[in-house]
């Protein structure tokens, strides 16, 4: 969002709010997880209170953008890991295989709940190493 102004603001104060509304997620689940034992429940929630807690520093760097840090990414460095990144990339891709054939091939559905949620996280994290990548690319 390049130009200043009364855009500019409502965006910075929707994006604020988003990370308000991440940082409470994190307390509220903090508080039922308290309450719960089960440990498909208790890491599940986990998870989501981890995730919410890393949307909110996502979203800070969002406001940092907006509002003139422009030092958030290093091209060079970036560069510099690429090849390290690629070979994760290839260890994602091995994960994504692997997820995708226990979650086919199981019969229960605990295993296939869990496996569904790890397999849509190793997608992800194939997508954002590729984007990643993609972004050294751009840059350079």
């Amino acid at each position: 969002m390049e130009d200043a102004g009364p855009k500019r603001e409502l965006f910075l104060k929707t994006v604020k709010e988003w990370q308000a509304s991440e940082a409470d997620a994190c307390e509220r689940i903090e508080k039922l997880m308290k309450r719960v034992k089960s440990p498909l429940i208790t890491t599940t929630l986990d998870i989501m209170k981890q995730d919410s807690g890393r949307h909110k520093t996502l979203l800070q760097i969002i406001i940092d953008s907006i509002e003139g840090n422009k030092d958030l990414v290093d091209i060079k460095e970036l560069a510099d890991l690429s090849s390290t990144l690629r070979e994760h990339l290839a260890i994602e891709s091995k994960m994504i295989h692997v997820a995708s054939n226990t979650y086919e091939s199981s019969q229960q559905y605990i295993v296939q709940y869990i496996a569904s949620f790890i397999l849509a996280d190793e997608k992800k994290h194939h997508e954002m190493l590729n984007k990643l990548l993609s972004l050294a690319e751009v840059k350079t």
